[in-house]
């Protein structure tokens, strides 16, 4: 009986600790409802939501009449669930009508070259200024009014501005749908950025007509500053300028991103919370100071207020300049929460504000809490948060109480906790999307960051605001510097033996256990919170056992890669691009470097696999016979004594093959991609639609 009242004490205290923190549920609620419709649901007729909806408040009056009158645990725990479905209904109607709401049509299949007419609404260098992007709106094709993104040669000279409207003939494509089932669907983030159709130019463009109107000056001035930006800086590092500065990555080279992905500083060039914080800190600092230095104001006024409201307004210009994405926006919400906090004399460092920029993220922009960016930025900031909100305040309030002349160390101490917390709390979500973790991030952050903090951002921002004073070309220097050691450090630490780690993908359940996990343990108040953490170990470490056997098709079936994780066999029929074979590698925790073993005909396969001639592959994994048809006159062979038949013809029609489970063009094309995952005799058929 001791030991159960221990128990039960204990229980009751962690749970009454979590009064405070009951807020922060909400918008994980909301997400829930959002997560559901993007991933299973279907749209549902607006009256049903309504009819729905009523009846979860008549359980919320319920449930709370029920707990004042009896103040029971049961019913507070009917009130909370029923206030979670009731924000988690909220959720689902934020993206369905989200979704309802979008007006521009995407392609679904691919166009002839043909001339097409628009106005410029983008125009940005790729290559050094030997390419440029362009972003056509009010593009008429068939009867509907297009916006569609270009790579072109054919932009010749300087003249070509936003707003201009322009001819071209040009080659669009509908955006590709995800090559591998749980893969990067480009369709979908097209689809929510309004993006019509990708594609390319076949000749010169012609002017129509030139812009009359200053309703663009914002775009013009993105250009302005990335012509400045080449004219002063070597191509290299002007693209990662333009980046920082606009937020368009395009000009970067491959090789660039490649060492910044494998040293864990790809962060740096998606415009996010570290760069708008920094933009906003800057000004902070330096205003204050300036107002610091006079007595009049600085006795009478409440001169951090001002620095603060400063801050906001240079902030918000910064996320416009930056194109508005739903990254920096997201960025500006929190940032200026923040500064508001300072202005209202809150405390700045609060996991409300957190919740309450994700509400505000997930009603304006729902789609995005199915990206990396929302997940990556959340999960680090509320990881920093909690941690300084817990243990770490004890570091806070030393830092403060140390003379001057030991606050550098405590700074640099500072940089290398919060570099080591950001990238444990974004390593599994990194996987989760990427496949991929930086060893040496750490590392890489501690030598990176300093020179981005002090150097970078702040000339870079100095340098943009004496632009219209034509004082800037001297302080782009000392950025393109700045830049040049970002780039060594990259390099240095990519080239680092196992400085990138590739995993495998995590499982729908392996997932779910991941984010239960990570907001558990930091949402959670009291010790229980630490069981987050097992979770997410065990979460991480399940993928590291799956050595099942699979077959993956590509879309167009000119790939079909037969996989043995038990003993990593591989083995390629047809053949696949770069991207293709990078998602399907990376999704099985491998390097896409690697070089894959290819059918050339005759018996190449490993003989533990099966059996290939010209005609035929025959294959057993895990019990299960195969059937892979390399010529038409085999598929009354390939439909006897087996299970599965995968051919790139239409078969369903043959007799032979009807009491086969059949795989081919038909169904590929139907369905997209597909893999078969193989286990104890059994097999799952997952496809891309």
């Amino acid at each position: 009986m001791g030991e159960g009242k221990i128990v039960k004490d204990f229980l009751i205290q962690e749970i009454s600790q979590q009064r405070r923190s009951i807020f922060l549920w909400a918008p994980v609620a909301i997400g829930l409802g959002i997560v559901t419709y993007f991933q299973y649901g279907q749209d549902i007729s607006w009256s049903v939501i309504a009819g729905a909806f009523f009846l979860i408040l008549l359980a919320i009056r319920k449930s709370y009449r029920g707990y004042s009158n009896q103040a029971s645990y049961g019913w507070l725990t009917w009130l909370l669930l029923s206030i979670a479905i009731f924000l988690s209904l909220i959720g689902f109607s934020l993206a369905q009508y989200r979704t309802q709401s979008l007006t521009i049509p995407v392609l679904e299949k691919d166009l002839k070259s043909q001339v097409i007419e628009g106005e410029i609404e983008r125009l940005v260098m790729l290559d050094g200024g030997k390419a440029k992007r362009v972003i056509l709106r009010d593009v008429k094709i068939d009867d509907q009014i297009l916006r569609v993104r270009l790579k072109t040669y054919h932009f010749k000279g300087d003249q070509w501005r936003s707003g201009d409207h322009i001819s071209v003939k040009a080659k669009l494509i509908a955006p590709g749908k995800s090559v591998i089932p749980g893969g990067f669907d480009f369709s979908f983030k097209a689809k929510y950025e309004g993006i019509s159709a990708v594609g390319y130019t076949l000749a010169d463009a012609k002017m129509i007509r030139k812009s009359m109107s200053d309703s663009n000056h914002i775009e013009q001035f993105r250009g302005h500053i990335g012509r400045i930006l080449y004219d002063h800086m070597d191509a290299r590092y002007a693209g990662i300028a333009q980046a920082l500065l606009t937020g368009e990555r395009s000009g970067i080279s491959k090789n660039d991103t490649e060492n910044l992905r494998a040293s864990g500083l790809a962060h740096l060039l998606a415009i996010s919370g570290l760069h708008i914080g920094l933009v906003a800190g800057c000004v902070f600092f330096f205003v204050r100071l300036f107002l610091a230095v006079i007595p009049a104001l600085a006795l009478r006024y409440p001169i951090k207020k001002y620095a603060a409201f400063c801050a906001i307004i240079i902030a918000f210009t910064y996320m416009v300049l930056a194109g508005a994405t739903v990254p920096t926006v997201r960025a500006f919400i929190m940032t200026s929460l923040v500064l508001l906090a300072v202005i209202l004399d809150r405390s700045a460092m609060n996991m409300r504000l957190v919740a309450l920029a994700a509400i505000i993220v997930m009603i304006t922009t729902p789609e995005a809490i199915m990206g990396p960016s929302f997940v990556l930025s959340f999960a680090a900031v509320s990881a920093l948060i909690a941690f300084y909100q817990g243990a770490g305040r004890k570091w806070l309030v030393n830092a403060n109480a140390y003379k001057p002349l030991y606050r550098p160390v405590y700074y640099f101490a500072g940089v290398i906790v919060t570099t080591i917390i950001a990238t444990l709390a974004t390593a599994p979500f990194s996987v989760m999307f990427f496949n991929r973790f930086a060893v040496y991030s750490v590392i890489a952050n501690m030598a990176a960051m300093p020179i981005m903090a002090f150097i970078i951002m702040p000339f870079g921002l100095l340098s943009a605001l004496l632009i219209p004073l034509g004082l800037d070309s001297h302080f782009w220097v000392i950025m393109e510097w700045g830049i040049s050691q970002i780039t060594i450090v990259a390099q240095s630490v990519s080239d680092y033996k196992g400085a990138d780690l590739y995993l495998p993908s995590f499982d729908m359940h392996e997932t779910i256990l991941i984010a239960c996990g990570f907001l558990w343990l930091v949402l959670w108040r009291g010790v229980l919170r630490f069981i987050g953490i097992g979770v997410i170990v065990i979460a991480m470490v399940l993928p590291q056992f799956n050595k099942v056997k699979s077959i993956m098709i590509s879309e167009d079936m000119k790939a079909i890669m037969i996989v043995d994780r038990s003993v990593d066999n591989f083995f390629l029929i047809g053949k696949m691009n770069s991207y293709l074979k990078s998602n399907l590698l990376g999704s099985l925790g491998i390097d896409p470097t690697v070089d894959i073993p290819v059918y050339k005909g005759g018996d190449q396969i490993d003989k533990s696999m099966g059996y290939c001639d010209d005609l035929i592959c025959d294959l057993n994994l895990d019990g299960i016979n195969i059937a892979i048809i390399l010529n038409p006159i085999a598929i009354s062979k390939a439909c006897e004594n087996t299970d599965i038949v995968i051919s790139n013809i239409p078969i369903n029609e043959y007799k032979a093959c009807q009491n086969v489970t059949v795989i081919d063009r038909f169904d590929v094309w139907r369905h997209g991609a597909t893999t078969l995952t193989f286990d104890n005799g059994s097999y799952v058929i997952e496809t891309v639609k």
